[in-house]
């Protein structure tokens, strides 16, 4: 009776001490023979095992890199709470399962993985016959049940060496509340950060029994420069700087992977991209697409709009390529080469029929600046204020309209409608105006072309075309308002052209040039080209120049044209001098008898000159006023070569003694403060002239206007300090 009693509970002793510690032995022997059993090094912490209620509990795992000092996997704690009783209706149950803290490090280079040893090495230990197990099948159908999985800050983090790519995403959240085999629907939510900013959303609703599936997809600041390292395999770019954002539904059937069907917004902003000679290329305040309805089992792409705001795209034209050539040099290279290895009379493809329609495409207060570096001399011109609208782009809508605008400098702008026949090119109707152009900016290609500067002139243009694919009609009509051409360049690139000849015969009795130039031609003949066509005719008017538009103007008060449209100043003069209010004081008599016209003021000058003089003016002034002690001695009255003077220079900067004069006065003034001084010189010029003819000679203001001079461009014989005057109607 004793043996009956004792054997058994001896027994049960040792099965309770064996299960007691057998969550000690089972994290020990794991921890010793961890590389034998998955070819890498492991560290448990803690390894708990509640036997009443099944659950295993994991405190402190790490899985080692094969080095056995830098973590490929870890976690702080793994939960997993299983349900044992179901098992006897078949089914896996599990009514918890939480992991926290995780992390995860993912390496590669080239096709080689950290992980990949792991593979080999379960591939290795798992080769065995499964033939047995496979024709065992059954035709019970598996049952499973998940309630509460959830991911807790979990960290990813994956390093491609080939590209020296790293990408961390932090604070990983995914929760599973339920997820079973007979479950209406399942949902699941997943939250992490990329980068410092970006932090991604994911929703998803899965219906089993529906075969059917929900996706909301949210991302909010991820910055694009995580992905420039890949880029560079494609384009030649050093930056790719942005944020994306989006809210993206997906929706779509778990039996037909084709039945997928998207909406919402995606949008980039902060867009900026530099090439591989770190210049920047294009950039942008936003990008947004609403994305309508894409369903991809039909191939059909309907996009709501497409809004581009503040663009700005720089756009620069070398002499070997332009910046964009060399910017997707590395694609066309590659097409080319991919062309020339295909095989002739490879069987193509029948071709799936997609329909697409992009409702909108905006382009709002964009921006180009275009360098030509191919000229003499290079050539820099801003646009701004682009904008555009083209509406109804889709496979069924053949005439797609077009509607621009775009200003250049001081007040000249460029507005347009189109109607263009997205299958025929050659069906066309266009309306294009241009207004007060201001031609002085041009100058670099006048000289390269005609050998003469433009020194003023204001364009306008209105362009009418009709063109069906057998006729064109297309009416110019060109204005070019006091055109006036300067001397000579001797550019050896210019054409031979009589240009003062054909000037005189152009210009009509009010100095102007105005043509109607009607162009006519059939687009199906061989060689057609409407640019070509065109840029014949204009390019007539491009070699005339006119006269001063001062001739009749200045008989009408006694003076020459010479002395009206062009009003000299010295170097630092800052107020108006007796010579230049006499010529104003002729400008406000005309005024008074065409009170309709409109006097223009440029301002040209150089201003490397300027800031030199007046860096020499500041120097020289200083030196009056802690040396000579007068008030009544002028700058220029101080010879370079005057020894007192010479003495006072050397002790300001010993170290430039010896250094002719006038190379030392740049170097003993501020560089900010003689920009400044330069910018309150040149407004002080503008407003001296405004205020006199308006304020002390009464005149309209709406009659005086002052223009800034392009710098970038300007002619050399431009650039001593002047006023360029034109005259127009107001």
């Amino acid at each position: 009776m004793k043996k009956r009693i004792i054997i058994p509970s001896v027994l049960l002793v040792i099965v309770f001490i064996f299960l007691f510690f057998l969550s000690t032995i089972a994290k020990n022997y794991v921890n010793k023979n961890g590389e034998e059993l998955t070819s890498r090094k492991i560290l448990i912490n803690e390894l708990h095992i509640d036997y009443f209620n099944l659950k295993v509990t994991v405190d402190g795992f790490t899985l080692f890199e094969e080095n056995k000092t830098d973590t490929f996997v870890s976690f702080d704690q793994l939960l997993i709470d299983f349900n044992p009783w179901k098992l006897f209706n078949k089914e896996f149950s599990f009514s918890q399962i939480q992991l926290s803290n995780s992390y995860i490090n993912i390496e590669q280079n080239d096709d080689i993985f950290n992980f990949s040893s792991l593979i080999e090495h379960f591939n290795d230990t798992t080769n065995i016959e499964t033939e047995a197990v496979d024709n065992d099948t059954t035709q019970s159908e598996i049952k499973y049940s998940i309630t509460d999985f959830k991911l807790i800050t979990g960290r990813f983090k994956y390093y491609d060496k080939s590209i020296d790519n790293l990408i961390e995403v932090d604070d990983i959240n995914l929760q599973l509340p339920e997820f079973a085999w007979d479950s209406q629907s399942s949902k699941m939510g997943l939250e992490f950060a990329i980068g410092k900013e970006g932090s991604v959303i994911i929703n998803t609703t899965v219906s089993e029994q529906l075969a059917h599936y929900k996706v909301n997809f949210q991302t909010k600041n991820i910055q694009l420069n995580n992905f420039t390292n890949y880029l560079k395999e494609s384009v030649n770019i050093a930056d790719f700087n942005g944020y994306l954002q989006s809210n993206i539904n997906i929706e779509g059937s778990l039996k037909e992977t084709s039945e997928v069907k998207i909406d919402g917004v995606i949008a980039v902003d902060s867009l900026i991209i530099i090439d591989g000679n770190n210049n920047e290329l294009l950039s942008s305040k936003s990008i947004k697409t609403e994305l309508e309805d894409i369903d991809i089992a039909k191939n059909s792409f309907v996009i709501k709009n497409v809004i581009i705001d503040e663009p700005n795209i720089n756009a620069t034209l070398g002499k070997v390529q332009s910046n964009f050539e060399y910017f997707f040099a590395p694609i066309i290279n590659s097409t080319d080469t991919t062309e020339q290895e295909e095989t002739p009379n490879t069987p193509q493809e029948a071709e799936t029929e997609i329909y697409y329609n992009i409702k909108e495409f905006v382009v709002n207060n964009g921006k180009v600046i275009f360098r030509d570096s191919t000229l003499n001399r290079s050539f820099k011109y801003d646009i701004s204020n682009i904008d555009l609208q083209v509406a109804d782009i889709n496979t069924t809508n053949r005439a797609i309209p077009v509607d621009y605008s775009m200003n250049f400098i001081n007040d000249g702008n460029f507005k347009g409608k189109a109607i263009i026949d997205s299958e025929e090119p050659t069906n066309l109707t266009y309306n294009g105006k241009i207004s007060h152009l201001d031609l002085h900016s041009f100058s670099p290609y006048t000289e390269y072309h005609l050998g003469y500067p433009i020194n003023s002139g204001l364009f306008y243009y209105t362009c009418d075309i009709e063109m069906n694919p057998t006729e064109l009609l297309n009416e110019n009509d060109i204005f070019v308002q006091d055109i006036e051409f300067g001397k000579s360049t001797g550019d050896t690139t210019a054409a031979k052209v009589p240009l003062k000849l054909a000037m005189v015969i152009l210009k009509d009795s009010k100095d102007n040039v105005e043509m109607n130039v009607p162009v006519r031609g059939n687009p199906s003949e061989p060689g057609f080209r409407l640019g070509k066509i065109m840029l014949k005719t204009f390019g007539k008017f491009l070699v005339k120049a006119a006269a001063s538009p001062f001739g009749a103007l200045g008989k009408m008060v006694g003076t020459t044209a010479d002395e009206l449209d062009h009003i000299p100043f010295e170097y630092t003069q800052d107020s108006m001098a007796i010579k230049q209010k006499n010529i104003l004081d002729k400008i406000a008599k005309i005024l008074v008898k065409k009170p309709d016209l409109i006097f223009t003021f440029r301002q040209d000058l150089s201003m490397d000159d300027e800031t030199y003089f007046l860096s020499e003016k500041a120097i020289k002034e200083k030196y009056i006023t802690e040396k000579m002690n007068s008030k009544n001695l002028n700058w220029l009255d101080i010879k370079d070569n005057d020894e007192k003077f010479v003495s006072y220079v050397d002790k300001l900067s010993p170290e430039t003694t010896g250094t002719p004069m006038s190379e030392r006065y740049s170097s003993l003034t501020d560089e900010n403060t003689i920009k400044t001084t330069f910018k309150d010189l040149y407004n002080k010029r503008n407003n001296a002239i405004v205020e006199y003819l308006t304020v002390t000679k009464g005149c309209k203001p709406t009659s005086v206007k002052t223009l800034s001079a392009d710098f970038e461009n300007m002619p050399e014989e431009l650039k001593n300090p002047s006023f360029k005057v034109d005259v127009g109607i107001r």
